[in-house]
């Protein structure tokens, strides 16, 4: 709990950005079949396949990990805002999915096409993790109050 935790170990503030600079990593899910991960607000469901995307170069080229079916190399086309939505697709492995970050700028949610036919939906969620600095270590065990 919070009696656990280093007083002086300022944790960082969570400030979502659309976009994709380098270095970012987004973790989610794609769900085949089915359109329901594109809209804001859906959640996972067990069966969902885990994707994992790692941008590599700002806004233009990143490494998409996809559950069981290894890494593939994507290719980032930002289209900017388009009906209040930041409107961005990526491109690699045959499949294109298209999307935009929701009203948060936690997710980015869109649909998967191949050969121009939706064939998935997809929810990558901004991890922005970051470990603790140097020389902070966290607390072991109980402290007394």
């Amino acid at each position: 709990g919070e009696s656990e935790r280093d007083p002086s170990v300022v944790q960082p503030k969570r400030t979502f950005r659309p976009g994709f600079p380098v270095g970012r990593i987004f973790r989610g899910r794609l769900r085949d079949k089915g359109s329901g991960l594109r809209t804001e607000g859906a959640g996972f469901q067990d069966g969902d396949t885990h994707i994992v995307l790692v941008v590599t170069a700002e806004g233009k080229a990143g490494k998409l990990y996809v559950q069981e079916e290894g890494e593939v190399d994507v290719k980032i086309t930002e289209s900017g805002v388009q009906n209040k939505r930041y409107v961005a697709s990526l491109e690699g492995g045959g499949r294109l999915y298209s999307g935009s970050f929701d009203g948060s700028l936690e997710f980015f949610r869109g649909t998967i096409a191949v050969e121009g036919k939706e064939v998935a939906s997809f929810a990558l969620q901004q991890d922005l993790w970051q470990p603790i600095a140097r020389g902070k270590t966290p607390l072991v065990g109980r402290q007394k109050p």
